[in-house]
């Protein structure tokens, strides 16, 4: 790897909280230098800090927010600013809560990576439909790659506007969802191959 600047960012649910830290140590000991953006206590829970992993706070609201998403956007736009050059080279996204508030502070020269885990609804053609499905709409049309658990996923993200929509292994055990431990998930050299294809190093 290429010492790459990498942003996660993560809401902070069980699931996905133990799938980010996993990546980000692996990342962090394969070279790059990683930064966990995440809500409070997240670090301590699934031990960023022993692992030598970098983190920053960033409280985004379990659900559609809108003072609260405000909120996250601006601080999540500030904390990956950064000034010339040093700013991420990548910001992967886990979740479509994460991702929101990603896309809504997307860098136009930085690629945004999006993990998708849980099924959409089928889009409608209402006004409330659609109304519905903006969020979503926006985290698709503005990632650069979407990763999705499923094949279903795929389909539903291009329908929503995706460039570039791959399915990779994301699975949502039993165990995992008692509070085990997730495993076989986006194996760190995946995605290494994934973040040099898109910043070149």
């Amino acid at each position: 790897m290429a010492g790459r600047r990498i942003a996660l960012v993560c809401a902070g649910e069980e699931v996905i909280g133990e799938h980010v830290a996993t990546v980000a140590k692996g990342l962090k000991d394969a070279g790059d230098r990683v930064v966990v953006v995440a809500p409070s206590g997240f670090a301590a829970s699934y031990g960023l800090d022993e692992a030598g992993v970098r983190f920053a706070t960033l409280e985004i609201p379990p659900a559609a927010e809108l003072v609260g998403d405000a909120k996250a956007t601006w601080n999540l736009r500030a904390m990956l600013g950064g000034g010339a050059g040093r700013g991420p080279d990548v910001v992967h996204a886990f979740g479509t809560r994460a991702g929101l508030a990603a896309a809504l502070s997307k860098v136009n020269s930085v690629p945004l990576v999006v993990t998708w885990w849980s099924e959409l609804a089928e889009p409608g053609t209402g006004w409330q439909d659609r109304l519905r499905d903006q969020p979503t709409r926006l985290i698709a049309r503005r990632g650069d790659v979407a990763l999705c658990a499923s094949t279903d996923l795929v389909s539903a993200v291009l329908r929503l506007g995706a460039r570039d929509a791959r399915h990779v292994g994301v699975p949502v055990t039993e165990t995992v969802a008692a509070g085990g431990s997730a495993s076989g998930t986006e194996p760190v050299e995946q995605l290494d191959a994934l973040y040099r294809e898109l910043t070149g190093r």
